[in-house]
């Protein structure tokens, strides 16, 4: 694994891992840098001071003008697991990683306060990954599964350790449940087994725009999922951020099904 500075490659050892903040992101596939591109130029625009990383398959595919650090994985497997590495090696002693589908709708400074008395913050999955009985056995049901699309960290050995059994974890389920592909369940197990001092943040940390929302006199700071229902989310979730307001950006609107039918209508002249 290396690092591009100026279109080369050096190696990790040799990068600084001394930063106190930083914000990481793990892309493997055009689709998915291109997706990091514009979750990061939200970053620089809320938190300009904000260092950023990147690890993905293709170094000279990324923008580097929007990332402290492009690193490369070397055997990318174009899944999940291509995660667990970058959260074991991330360059910052407090790290907020985001999934590429995320927009900042604000700084998220206080994130990395929330790490001054925690170790692990995440936001509870509005919809559960352990949809299955053999899942579900592992802890109690009432316990609460966390998304794994956004989360901050201390890099410490705790914190790494639990990184090292999650991917173990996420591959034996895997090798037991192959259909079964989210890795929020093994997380989920993992912190019910773990001593480690975890807290749930609250849904403006990571708001789900794929779902039905609610969002109570408070702004949302980062939203989570693809478009169009991201624009979209973006456009009116903070509008009244003092109300309690509920939405369903998944919903196709009325334009979308005009451009629907123009679209199908032109594949059928040509």
């Amino acid at each position: 694994m290396g690092l591009a500075v100026d279109g080369k490659h050096v190696p990790v050892e040799e990068v600084s891992n001394n930063s106190e903040r930083g914000i990481i992101y793990v892309a493997t596939g055009a689709r998915y840098v291109k997706e990091a591109e514009v979750s990061a130029q939200s970053v620089r625009r809320w938190m300009p001071e904000m260092p950023t990383t990147i690890w993905t398959d293709d170094p000279a595919r990324v923008r580097q003008s929007l990332f402290t650090e492009i690193r490369k994985i070397e055997k990318p497997s174009f899944s999940f697991l291509d995660r667990f590495d970058p959260f074991c090696g991330t360059p910052y002693a407090k790290t907020l990683y985001l999934d590429t589908d995320t927009l900042l709708l604000g700084s998220v400074h206080e994130v990395f306060a929330i790490l001054d008395r925690f170790d692990f913050a995440c936001a509870h999955g509005p919809v559960r990954g352990t949809d299955s009985p053999e899942l579900l056995a592992a802890c109690p049901a009432a316990f609460v599964e966390p998304n794994a699309g956004v989360f901050a960290y201390n890099r410490n050995a705790e914190t790494i350790r639990l990184f090292q059994l999650w991917a173990e974890r996420y591959q034996q389920q895997l090798r037991e449940f192959s259909h079964r592909k989210n890795d929020q369940p093994s997380l989920r197990r993992l912190l019910w087994e773990s001593s480690i001092r975890f807290v749930t943040l609250p849904p403006e940390y990571n708001l789900r725009t794929p779902f039905p929302v609610f969002s109570g006199r408070m702004p949302v700071k980062i939203l989570h999922g693809r478009e169009p229902a991201l624009s979209r989310a973006a456009k009116k979730i903070n509008l009244h951020s003092q109300s309690i307001r509920i939405y369903d950006f998944s919903k196709k609107t009325l334009s979308d099904r005009i451009r629907r039918l123009v679209t199908g209508r032109r594949k059928i002249k040509s």
